[in-house]
């Protein structure tokens, strides 16, 4: 993705999917799809939620080893790469600079390892199939949208980069979607409330 990236729904679409983000989002409608088109109607995503956890946790040990871990921070846990290190890092300028980085990564790592237990933890738990995995993607976008003020990617617009620019576009869906779950549940009449006469 470049600094110079036209704000434009195409641009968002094609720069902002460009990561784990746009991943997910495509594996999530190509699943949909494809088992529309062969006529599957289970829920799948819950089985697979959190090894999707455990796994981007797993991959951004990668991402934290070989690219730029972050911006600029005065905090007692920012990360100065060594000067080798920093040369080999592309487009990072900072990195050469010696200054401590916010380790993004580290910080996405832990989000996604506590994700990880709390969806082991809860997934007995929810009534309905198929949430498990809206609830870890809704808590990853948040999370994403954050930590991207300190991931140091290039702004696209708005001082908002291309990942916030497709989350702002696409979880509006699934927000939606736990407003209108959450709607039906409160109007849904209690049977507690109406027993049942049975005639004598």
């Amino acid at each position: 993705m470049t600094g110079d990236a036209e704000f434009s729904i195409q641009g968002i679409l094609i720069h902002g999917g460009k990561s784990v983000v746009g991943g997910l989002a495509g594996a999530y409608f190509g699943a949909l799809l494809t088992k529309r088109l062969i006529g599957y109607r289970h829920k799948t995503g819950d089985t697979f939620a959190p090894a999707v956890a455990l796994g981007i946790a797993v991959g951004r040990v990668g991402c934290f080893l070989t690219e730029q871990i972050g911006t600029p921070t005065g905090s007692p846990w920012g990360l100065t790469p060594p000067a080798d290190a920093a040369a080999e890092i592309p487009n990072c300028p900072q990195c050469l600079l010696g200054v401590p980085l916010h380790p993004s990564f580290l910080y996405e790592i832990a989000f996604c390892l506590i994700a990880f237990a709390v969806l082991l933890a809860i997934r007995d738990r929810i009534p309905v199939p198929g949430e498990l995995f809206k609830l870890f993607l809704l808590g990853y976008g948040l999370f994403r949208f954050g930590v991207e003020f300190v991931r140091g990617n290039p702004e696209m617009a708005l001082g908002l980069t291309g990942t916030q620019l497709f989350l702002l576009a696409t979880m509006p869906l699934l927000i939606g979607y736990f407003i209108a779950q959450l709607a039906r549940r409160a109007y849904q009449p209690d049977p507690a409330s109406n027993p049942i006469e049975v005639p004598v």
